[in-house]
């Protein structure tokens, strides 16, 4: 059984589309790099918080300043600060 706690552990959506790097297509400073990396950074807010961190620390060589969970009572929401 997988750990759901895992760098390596993805979400159904994530299993089908695996890519986090297409920002790096573009030039940062470009307005579709700001739009690629927003659409990226959108898809892996979802995924653990490890899978987070090793994408935006590991592979983005970006800071991530923090990472919340929060719960409304009927959904869970997890909220991602990234420098």
């Amino acid at each position: 059984m997988p750990d759901k706690e895992s760098a390596s552990y993805l979400s159904a959506i994530g299993f089908i589309d695996q890519r986090v790097n297409s920002h790096k297509k573009f030039k940062p400073g470009d307005k579709t790099y700001i739009v690629a990396l927003s659409a990226v950074a959108s898809k892996v807010a979802y995924e653990n918080k490890a899978f987070i961190r090793a994408t935006v620390e590991d592979q983005w060589k970006m800071d991530l300043l923090g990472s919340y969970d929060f719960w409304n009572g009927k959904i869970s929401i997890q909220v991602n600060l990234n420098g």
